[in-house]
């Protein structure tokens, strides 16, 4: 069944159109047991009314979707507000809708949102990202002033974010003769007292020279362990992170960052998805903006 619809749905049952559409409605004259078979059916094929079309027919939202990954990590934090920014200056509202970075939770959200609630979705999805050769350079950094023993702290190398800034990392140790080592690749989690611990131990106990920080709440807990132990940065450890923000270099040293220009990006999702929204009966060919990140360096990562 290619299309699935009321009348495919009543087609497969031997059911009349308007027997299927009442089934979907609250406290209709339906036979209980034609009503389930309905609903057992439609669920089987992952079919929901659209309630809001009937009732809005030719009508707009004037809503449009944020789906985003975490929230935790102030690089979607600006991606929204840059969204927000021009939705605002349009007449549009915003829904964030946060999926951990899973695959599922994605499909979920997507299927809910179908059904006319909103006019339009703006994706951060699970998959490849473009985060590799940021990730490959900042690691050739700290190579290049001196580093041996680099850690590269990631909340979870599985995810579509940590996994690109993972292969970066390790690719650029390879390129360097520098041999990669698990122990190096440490998983840490949205705890800051929990991440304390951990980066505390690797310190302590594995003596590492340089550590990139995959996002930059890992980077500012380093800097606290290394307060409390005594390691002087960048003398004893040299640090570089993902980060947009803008307070990394009032920190003392300075942080180095690979920095996103992440409210950019959402002002340009925004205005593309806008432009399709208000010119839905002209063609608009597809276009692809790409924004690139910059290494910026400071006095955390250098000799």
């Amino acid at each position: 069944m290619s299309k699935v619809d009321i009348i495919s749905i009543a087609k497969a049952l031997n059911l009349s159109k308007s027997t299927v559409s009442r089934a979907f409605k609250e406290n209709s004259d339906i036979n209980p047991n034609t009503k389930a078979r309905i609903l057992t059916l439609a669920k089987e094929l992952n079919y929901r009314p659209n309630h809001y079309a009937s009732q809005m027919r030719g009508q707009k939202s004037n809503t449009i979707a944020v789906v985003v990954p975490e929230i935790a990590n102030n690089f979607f934090t600006q991606i929204i507000q840059g969204v927000e920014t021009i939705a605002k200056e349009n007449g549009y509202h915003v829904l964030i809708f946060v999926t951990d970075d899973d695959l599922d939770k994605e499909r979920e959200f997507v299927t809910s949102i179908s059904n006319g609630r909103v006019d339009g979705v703006l994706m951060s999805v699970t998959g490849e990202g473009k985060d590799y050769q940021s990730s490959f350079d900042a690691t050739a950094h700290l190579i290049n002033e001196g580093c041996q023993r680099i850690a590269y702290l990631v909340v979870n190398k599985e995810e579509s974010i940590g996994k690109n800034r993972y292969l970066g990392y390790k690719d650029a140790l390879a390129k360097y003769g520098i041999a990669y080592r698990d122990e190096l690749v440490v998983n840490c989690n949205n705890s800051y007292d929990d991440n304390e611990v951990t980066i505390s131990n690797l310190i302590a106990h594995i003596h590492v020279d340089g550590i990139f920080a995959s996002v930059e709440r890992l980077a500012f807990s380093t800097y606290y362990v290394c307060q409390r132990l005594g390691v002087v940065i960048p003398d004893d450890l040299k640090i570089i992170a993902f980060s947009s923000l803008q307070i990394a270099p009032l920190l003392s040293p300075g942080l180095s960052t690979v920095t996103q220009p992440a409210e950019e990006m959402g002002r340009e999702g925004a205005k593309m998805l806008l432009q399709f929204l208000e010119n839905e009966s002209v063609f608009i060919a597809p276009k692809e903006v790409v924004l690139h990140s910059e290494l910026v360096i400071r006095k955390s990562s250098l000799c």
